[in-house]
């Protein structure tokens, strides 16, 4: 029997993970999803200050080589992703 395997990227939840807890918990503590961090990286929500960074990456066609559908064309479509991130973290905090 082959024993599973180990997580690759596991992700450390911030303390309270914001499980068991009641709304007006969360919102004392804050946001538990706002910072998750890896032992080899920290994921933080993309603000505007990130748009030039994320377009460099979303524009650049090596990154997007396997899936070039999803590949920016302009500036503008990264400051929308951004855009949409920041509504969909406002309302789902994810």
């Amino acid at each position: 029997m082959r024993r599973p395997r180990e997580p690759i990227f596991a992700v450390s939840q911030p303390q309270h993970a914001g499980i068991g807890m009641t709304k007006r918990e969360v919102d004392l503590v804050g946001n538990p999803w706002l910072h998750t961090t890896t032992d080899r990286l920290r994921l933080d929500l993309p603000t505007a200050a990130d748009v030039d960074d994320l377009h460099a990456i979303h524009a650049d066609p090596e990154s997007w080589r396997h899936f070039p559908v999803g590949r920016h064309t302009s500036r503008d479509q990264s400051v929308e992703m951004v855009a949409q991130s920041e509504k969909q973290f406002a309302q789902h905090g994810l």
